[in-house]
């Protein structure tokens, strides 16, 4: 996706995406899942406890994944799951799947205000009701993800 000139049109997929929001990184009408990965190293002491937390993404849910095997899903409070039964050497593929959402690309993309739910009444807008700026909401993961210790 690309930006010109107020218009938005599909073109090649960006292949470095980072963390942070998917709609300033040419994404503005991704509605599928993204998968983030990274390597840890990280030795696990006798008593401890591993967990992963994800502080802030705006999205549905994340999955997240250890070396390819489903460790939970974070959806809401605390948005942390323990991970040590999976982690079993010092070096470790740490995966995350985001589940982003419907709303930048089946809108209602001309609708000015922001609502925390969507009815028909937000797609046939018209006068003070229409923007003929899309209005797009934020998706990503917009902090790093934290490994903490617990005894």
């Amino acid at each position: 996706f690309q930006i010109n000139k107020n218009d938005l049109y599909i073109d090649n997929m960006n292949k470095n995406i980072s963390l942070g929001n998917l709609v300033k990184q040419g994404l503005p009408f991704y509605s599928g899942n993204l998968i983030y990965k990274t390597n840890v190293k990280y030795d696990i002491l006798k008593g401890e406890k591993l967990f992963l937390k994800i502080k802030s993404f705006e999205g549905t849910a994340v999955k997240v994944y250890i070396n390819n095997r489903n460790a939970g899903i974070i959806a809401w409070e605390p948005q942390e799951i323990e991970i040590t039964n999976l982690v079993k050497s010092s070096n470790f593929e740490l995966s995350f799947e985001l589940f982003t959402h419907r709303r930048n690309s089946h809108g209602p993309l001309h609708y000015p205000e922001t609502a925390h739910w969507y009815g028909p009444a937000q797609f046939i807008t018209n006068g003070k009701l229409w923007s003929d700026k899309y209005q797009l909401v934020e998706t990503g993961i917009n902090n790093p993800v934290e490994l903490t210790v617990k005894k």
